[in-house]
Order: C-alpha cells, then structure tokens, then sequence
C-alpha cells in the first residue's frame, strides 16, 4: 500500500505595494483625501441631519433640533445638570443614589418648568413613560411599561404550577391542595428571625 500526500506549491505569489487589496485602497483615499472620501463624510453628514430631524429638543420641547442648537434661550439656572436629583450630590447621579428617597425632589420638569419631579411623571405629560407615543400593549396604559404591567404578573401567578414531590411518606393518591397548603405553611416557619446571642 502506497500513500502520498500533497504538498503545497513550491511557488509563493507575495502583494506588491502595486497590487494593494480594496481595503488598501479605501484606506490609502481617506488619507490622501480623495473624492470617495469626501463622498463619505457628506453621506455622513446628511445621516446626521437625518437623525436630528428626529430628535426632541430638551429646552423647548420642538423637535428637529437638540439643545445645543436650540434657538430659544437656555434656562441654565433652572436646569441643572450633572447632579443627583435625589440627594443633590454632585459626585454620582440619581440611578447611582444609595438614598430611598421618593420621588425626584430636586429635579426641574421639562415639560411644566416646576420643580419636584421629571417628565415621565409630569401631569401635562398626555404621553407618559412613551414620549414618542405608545403605551402598554396589554392594558393601553401609558403610566408603566409592559414589562412592569399588572395584567402580565396575573397571567404569570397563574402559569405557575407548584408540584410536590414523592416520597416514603406520601402517595400519589394524596390530594394536591393538601401539598400545596403544607408549601406555604413551610415558607411561613422560613421567615422567623434568629436569635444570636454573643457570649
């Protein structure tokens, strides 16, 4: 038996800086400044005014523009900015706080301009949590998102199914109810406080 294996081509075709891959060549453009890299950025910059034809302004509420270049006065006392709108920290912001406080007492409305509370929560908000419009798919509320509706933690209590186990001590005839009361009377006992006690 006679076995052969295939060897490679002993001639190697090595890229001269002539025979640069396409890569080589958008690359060389962008830096020499050719014209598809001028293409390019007025490509980008038409994208750009695409997307800030979208956006909201946060000072005067109107979109197309962003804050930056808004042509209405910033009200700079009035809103603040890079602090905690709890605990008015200026180290951390409010997802950061450690404080349970209710609320954000310290935060300017975009919407209304009065203090004590963001836009999501603002009375004259007609839109809710949903400032592009929108609201829960399951109750049609705009105040909570789907994820935090009530209707979908009902339909989730009830999907769920609480099967007991067999053992030396119980049957299979042994009635559901009956297993399902002795699981909450276990979680019950769970909950008591211990006691230490230091010698």
């Amino acid at each position: 038996m006679t076995r052969t294996t295939r060897v490679g081509s002993s001639q190697r075709h090595f890229r001269t800086p002539g025979n640069a891959t396409p890569w080589k060549k958008f690359f060389d453009n962008l830096q020499s400044g050719s014209k598809d890299s001028n293409i390019n950025q007025v490509n980008s910059g038409r994208i750009r005014k695409r997307k800030r034809v979208q956006q909201t302004c946060f000072n005067c509420g109107k979109k197309g523009h962003v804050l930056a270049d808004c042509p209405m006065p910033t009200r700079d006392s009035e809103l603040e900015t890079g602090i905690c709108f709890k605990c008015g920290y200026a180290q951390h912001s409010s997802v950061e706080c450690l404080k349970k406080i209710k609320g954000y007492p310290l935060a300017n409305c975009l919407i209304c301009r009065k203090k004590g509370h963001i836009s999501r929560d603002c009375p004259q908000n007609k839109n809710g949590l949903y400032p592009q419009g929108g609201m829960c798919s399951l109750c049609g509320s705009v105040d909570h998102f789907k994820k935090d509706c009530k209707k979908q933690k009902k339909i989730r209590e009830e999907k769920i199914i609480t099967v007991g186990t067999i053992n030396e001590v119980r049957s299979m005839d042994e009635e559901i109810t009956h297993i399902q009361n002795e699981k909450t009377e276990e979680k019950k006992e769970k909950k008591k406080p211990k006691i230490v006690k230091f010698l």
